[in-house]
C-alpha cells in the first residue's frame, strides 16, 4: 500500500495534479459540462404541408435569390413550385430542418443544370 501511494505521488509530481491531489482515483478526464438545451426558434421560411404552400418568404428573399442565382421572377417561382412538389411527393425525406438551405441548394442545382422555365 505504501509503494502504491509513493507511485501515485510520483505520477502527480511528474504530470501535475490539476487540483485533484486529494483524489487518488483521478485519471485526468475532464468533467462533463452540462448546458441547458438550446431554445428552438421557429423557422422563418418553411413549407406548410397542410396548406401545400411556402410560408415566410419575403420580397427581399425573392430579390436576393434572383440576384444570387441569375433568375427571372418567373424562373424562380417555377423552381420553388418544383421544390414544393418534390417535398410533397417524398414524404419523410421531403421534411427538412433548414428550409433556406434546402431552397438555396435547389436553386443552385437548377442553375448548374441550366433547366429554367422558358
Amino acid at each position: 500500500m505504501a509503494t502504491l501511494k509513493k507511485e501515485i505521488e510520483a505520477l502527480l509530481i511528474q504530470f501535475g495534479d490539476n487540483g485533484h491531489s486529494g483524489d487518488p482515483f483521478y485519471c485526468g478526464v475532464r468533467e462533463a459540462v452540462v448546458r441547458p438545451p438550446k431554445e428552438k426558434k421557429p423557422a422563418r421560411i418553411y413549407l406548410d404541408f397542410s396548406e401545400r404552400m411556402w410560408k415566410g418568404i419575403t420580397q427581399e428573399d425573392i430579390g436576393e435569390w434572383m440576384d444570387c442565382y441569375s433568375m427571372t421572377d418567373t424562373e424562380l417561382m417555377f423552381q420553388l413550385k418544383k421544390a414544393k412538389g418534390w417535398c410533397m411527393s417524398h414524404g419523410a425525406r421531403g421534411r427538412k430542418r433548414d428550409w433556406p438551405k434546402f431552397i438555396g441548394g435547389w436553386l443552385s442545382r437548377a442553375q448548374d443544370r441550366g433547366r429554367m422555365a422558358r
